[in-house]
């Protein structure tokens, strides 16, 4: 992980935008695409022989699905959207890996409502 924040840090400064709110709202956005981007090389480095693809794509389908409702979803709920989905990823033989896929969608749900949030704040500016 310190390699990401030193990455991470290294992008934020780049940016630095007139209208500080939507600097802060990029910033969230690529924050969120790096830690799901980690989360998937700890799966990648992880699984071994163990095939993850459905569970991949599961997870990636339910997010995008689930994702359209964000707006609608108060922080506690998407908490417990990911601590259910957390219940249902399960390798006990390997934690590295259990715990590599729900970052994954973890990092899903915070990227798509990173995503939607800059959405709506571009959209209100050019309204």
């Amino acid at each position: 992980m310190e390699t990401f924040n030193l990455i991470s840090d290294l992008l934020k400064q780049q940016i630095d935008f007139v209208n500080d709110d939507l600097e802060l709202l990029v910033e969230n956005l690529m924050e969120a695409s790096g830690k799901t981007q980690a989360a998937a090389l700890v799966v990648d480095q992880s699984k071994g022989d163990t095939d993850v693809t459905e569970k991949l794509e599961g997870l990636t389908e339910l997010a995008g699905t689930v994702g359209t409702a964000f707006h609608t979803l108060t922080d506690d709920q998407k908490a417990k959207l990911k601590s259910g989905v957390s219940k249902l990823v399960s390798y006990p033989d390997n934690p590295v890996l259990e715990g590599g896929l729900e970052g994954v969608f973890n990092g899903y749900v915070d990227l798509i409502d990173a995503g939607n949030k800059l959405n709506d704040f571009v959209a209100a500016q050019n309204a």
